[in-house]
């Protein structure tokens, strides 16, 4: 009989021979290579996996040798480095076996470039979004380089499961968790995705690990394959021509298999190393899984059938509560179709179909309605105008609808005498022969199934007949030169506002004048009120140039001379225009004499204005509101801002005392040229000064402006190197009159440039 210590040691001996061979056959089937492959890395590679334990080693294997993971750099895994939202897309789009356009260059987020930072994970972003696990933060926002938490991994997972239906947003989860995120949680502890800590507690708002991702994305990969395999995709799972993606999963499974046998030696030997012998226990009960009700199949309103265009459809389940999942493309419904929210509406033939879901109990049947879209026909509103003994050809053709062919009868009422209808076109055709109202209906018939009508009823007016409409008789006169039969009358009939028997004759002149016949009402209107506006020209002109004749201006105002086309006459200068036509003896004017006149009026007002406030100003000293625009309206030439101080100081009647007040403009001007003169004279003198006011140069222009003759552009230079010796010879000699006057700067280029004089 062998002795407990030595079965032990016996024992021990088994379990280790068995778990070498265990680990030595696992490190060859979860390579997922085969001959060609022999250059696949392994955690082998990465120096911060090798304390790794064997069965996370097996994990990491897999997932790096699927071509899901790689390193961070040379010989590095990076394996508690936080995860990123670009690392984290580019995994879910390979576990989850997402469309990838590895083609794409922009994104629908505002932050995600094709640059070397996270260029690489553009295609999987895009992937993530259109399969709903992520929709990034909103307004355009991804954060590709930011941290993924805890709580964002569960929900990513879970929703790239297809399980969100199965979230609970009430479940209890103990740690630090986000509201929103605790059904996520639940669930992804529950499908055991992801592990709480040691105190059994989840710090959801901490940010995932890449020794995190590595995990959970591994027994998320195995959970999508035993998910296939149990929606009855098993044949298709372990069919050999299968899909990349596929044979990724079906790798992966196969190392779980060896995982799990591998966790089972463990447990085996372990328990095999006891002392006491293994005593089973009873049987557990078999599990009865809970009852749960199926949610009320969707009904709609209506429900099926022929419909016409924009009928709406509605969508509910009795279930209170339930949620209702739609397509329109003749695909199953899912909790991943369309939400109903709000009516359908049917714009062509459709089929719907709709399932009913509600959180804790089985989804419902699917429940299809089919529509047959009948599109309503659509008559036109009227039809044209009709006049008697005139040939009609008008319609009632549907404009819209239908959807075979459509004919048409009189339903009510009669065509008006002389007219017929098509049936197959709508066509109304003939020559009404009585005039008056008229009153019928037409009744469209589609002959589609379900038959479709439609009923209209016309009415309106047949024009009696006009042998020669009057628009006609006035072309015609223009044609002929013959107007006897048109007069204002006829124009009334024709449209045409304005004409008078007054200026009848005048308007006819005019239309005889235009070669532009024949003409439309438009047309004639506007000549007729060009016309008009010439004849009230005209009377005005000819009141002015009676009152001009007569002398009698008591009925010529304002208003007269603006109707002639005279303008800038008011009120205020009236009799000035007057009084300037009474003493032109050059009546009768035109207009344009007349606004010549008016034009000289004014501006000798606006001069007379000028000249007082200038007066005004030199009586008071005031000079506030006169400036150099108000000396050039009184017709004072040469004031300039230069020189506006010294003119207003100058026209004081204390200072130039031999030009008393009121000034005319010839007295005005003559003390300004006194002052340019001055200016001009003290300006050389300043420059001749070397201890002036440091003036420029004296040009040609400045010696015109000072009144000093003789000097020009050849000689300036000499002149002025004469004149600056001259005031220095007599400023050093006492005895010598100081160069100070404009006469001795005049007599000085007389005496070295008599040639000039």
């Amino acid at each position: 009989m062998i002795t407990q210590p030595s079965g032990r040691q016996t024992m021990k001996k088994k379990v280790v021979g068995l778990l070498i061979a265990v680990l030595l056959c696992l490190s060859s089937a979860i390579s997922f290579a085969d001959s060609t492959a022999a250059a696949t890395k392994t955690s082998a590679d990465f120096t911060d996996l090798k304390d790794l334990d064997a069965v996370t080693k097996a994990k990491f294997d897999a997932m790096i040798e699927a071509g899901v993971y790689d390193g961070i750099g040379e010989g590095k895994f990076g394996l508690t480095d936080e995860m990123t939202r670009a690392q984290f897309a580019k995994v879910a789009a390979l576990i989850f076996g997402l469309k990838v356009d590895s083609s794409l260059q922009t994104s629908s987020f505002i932050d995600v470039k094709a640059d070397a930072a996270n260029g690489y994970a553009l295609p999987y972003i895009e992937a993530v979004k259109a399969a709903g696990i992520t929709d990034g933060y909103g307004n355009g926002i991804f954060d590709p380089s930011g941290e993924v938490t805890k709580e964002q991994l569960a929900a990513f997972l879970v929703r790239g499961l297809g399980w969100e239906k199965d979230v609970y947003g009430s479940a209890h989860v103990e740690g630090s968790v986000s509201d929103w995120a605790k059904g996520y949680v639940a669930l992804a502890l529950e499908k055991k995705l992801l592990a709480t800590g040691e105190d059994g507690t989840f710090d959801g708002k901490t940010n995932a690990t890449r020794d995190l991702l590595v995990k959970s994305s591994y027994q998320t990969a195995v959970t999508a394959y035993d998910n296939r395999v149990q929606s009855g995709d098993k044949d298709q799972v372990e069919d050999e021509s299968l899909s990349e993606y596929e044979l990724m999963l079906q790798k992966i499974k196969e190392a779980d298999k060896k995982i799990q046998e591998m966790q089972g030696t463990k447990e085996e030997a372990k328990e095999e190393t006891t002392t006491a012998p293994y005593v089973p226990s009873d049987p557990p009960a078999p599990y009865v899984p809970p009852v749960q009700s199926t949610v009320a199949t969707p009904a709609a309103l209506p429900a099926s059938g022929a419909v016409i265009l924009g009928t709406q459809v509605t969508l509910s389940s009795a279930t209170s509560s339930a949620a209702v999942y739609y397509t329109t493309d003749l695909s199953e419904p899912t909790t991943s179709s369309t939400r109903y929210t709000e009516p359908i509406f049917i714009t062509n033939d459709t089929t719907i179909k709709a399932i009913a879901v509600k959180s804790g109990s089985r989804n419902s049947s699917v429940a299809t309605f089919e529509y047959t879209l009948v599109l309503r026909i659509i008559l036109p509103y009227s039809i044209s105008p009709m006049a008697e003994g005139e040939a009609y050809s008008g319609s009632v053709a549907k404009l819209s609808g239908g959807t075979k062919d459509v004919t048409y009868a009189v339903t009510d009422g009669a065509l008006p005498a002389g007219l017929t209808l098509d049936p197959n076109t709508g066509s109304i055709t003939g020559t009404p022969s009585v005039s008056g109202a008229y009153s019928f209906a037409i009744t469209a018939t589609d002959s589609a199934a379900p038959q479709v009508t439609v009923t209209k009823l016309y009415t309106g007016e047949i024009t009696p007949a006009i042998v020669i409409a009057p628009l006609d008789l006035i072309n015609e006169a223009a044609e002929s030169g013959e107007w006897d039969n048109v007069d204002a009358l006829i124009f009334a009939d024709a449209g045409v506002t304005g004409v008078t028997t007054s200026n009848v004759a005048a308007v006819i002149e005019a239309l005889s004048s235009n070669e532009a016949s024949p003409w439309t009402v438009t047309d004639i209107q506007a000549i007729v009120e060009s016309v008009i506006a010439d004849l009230a020209k005209q009377v005005a002109l000819n009141s002015i140039n009676e009152a001009a004749e007569s002398g009698e201006w008591a009925n010529v105002s304002e208003t007269t001379f603006a109707n002639a086309g005279v303008t800038g006459v008011t009120l205020s200068n009236i009799a000035i225009v007057i009084e300037a036509l009474s003493s032109n003896d050059a009546s009768p004017w035109t207009v344009t004499d007349i606004q010549a006149i008016v034009g000289s009026v004014i501006a000798d007002l606006a001069k007379q204005a000028a000249l007082y406030l200038i007066n005004a100003a030199s009586e008071s000293g005031i000079w506030t509101g006169v400036d150099v625009t108000t000396f050039a309206n009184a017709g004072v030439m040469g004031v300039t801002s230069v020189n506006l101080f010294s003119v207003q100081y100058y026209l004081d009647p204390t200072v130039t005392t031999d030009s008393p007040l009121p000034r005319t403009i010839v007295d005005i001007q003559a003390i300004v040229d006194k002052v340019i003169q001055d200016v001009a004279v003290d300006s050389i003198l300043d420059y001749l000064n070397p201890m002036g006011f440091g003036s420029p140069r004296p040009t040609v222009e400045v010696f015109e402006r000072a009144g000093i003759t003789g000097v020009n552009a050849s000689n300036i230079d000499a002149v002025i190197t004469e004149l600056e010796f001259a005031y220095q010879e007599t400023r050093n000699d006492p005895f010598a009159t100081p160069l100070s006057s404009k006469e001795q700067i005049q007599d000085l280029i007389d005496l070295y440039f008599p040639e000039i004089g």
